[in-house]
């Protein structure tokens, strides 16, 4: 009898390790999308691409030139198929 009460205990803290350390997991990539704009990255916005700080000067000649009213960063540098 003790033998069982042993193994359940083994897997009751495996149980708990795996879940925590899931969670940990899961807490620390959703912290890292929404700190990073993650979800912008799924956009069309061309502010997406000034994230992060060297692509600033991009977006202000982009901004600067005359196409920018007929594209995106999107329509350029984005894969028209991106399966295949």
């Amino acid at each position: 009898m003790h033998g069982r009460w042993v193994g359940a205990s083994s897997v009751a803290v495996a149980a708990l390790a795996v879940s925590v350390l899931g969670g940990a997991a899961l807490g620390l990539g959703l912290y890292t999308f929404v700190y990073a704009r993650g979800g912008s990255y799924l956009s069309d916005d061309p502010r997406a691409c000034a994230n992060c700080h060297v692509m600033q000067a991009q977006l202000d000649a982009w901004a600067r030139s005359s196409h920018h009213h007929i594209a995106v960063c999107n329509d350029c540098h984005t894969p028209k198929d991106p399966v295949g």
